[in-house]
């Protein structure tokens, strides 16, 4: 999951009335627990104050969520898209020519023998259903994220 996604998950409020009217709720404190989750690794997050630590194991479960509805995608796709989100290559990429650039010079520094450069082809094949899984499973998300933080330690 990127940067931007976990930065409006931490601002899902947990009132299911107010989630619609505002999603500006987010504390500074899950803001930086929402980014740093990345970074942190194990226990460590056991140094941070309790509002930053929350975020981060919510962050966790965010990625877990995310992770476990992934196989309705290709599975060649599906291989491409979880190395862009792990190391967060998607930040940049809203427009397809991006994308496009980044395949192809991702796929240069690698020393295996990839297909990244086909990943647009498979994208502009599949823009429509991809955008229709996203706009259907977002939502799903923001609920799951909304349950974890009422369940959160």
């Amino acid at each position: 999951m990127n940067y931007l996604a976990h930065l409006y998950l931490a601002t899902v409020p947990t009132d299911l009335s107010k989630r619609q009217a505002s999603l500006t709720d987010g504390t500074d404190e899950s803001l930086v627990g929402s980014l740093v989750g990345d970074f942190v690794k194990g226990d460590d997050h056991h140094g941070y104050s309790v509002g930053i630590r929350r975020a981060i194991l919510i962050h966790r479960k965010i990625d877990a969520y995310s992770n476990a509805h992934q196989d309705a995608l290709p599975p060649r796709l599906q291989s491409i898209l979880t190395k862009m989100a792990t190391d967060d290559w998607l930040l940049s990429y809203r427009e397809v020519t991006n994308i496009a650039l980044a395949l192809a010079g991702l796929s240069l520094r690698l020393t295996r023998r990839n297909e990244l450069a086909r990943g647009l082809e498979e994208l502009r094949r599949n823009y429509t259903g991809l955008e229709g899984d996203s706009r259907a499973f977002f939502p799903q998300l923001v609920d799951c994220v909304a349950n974890l933080k009422e369940g959160a330690p």
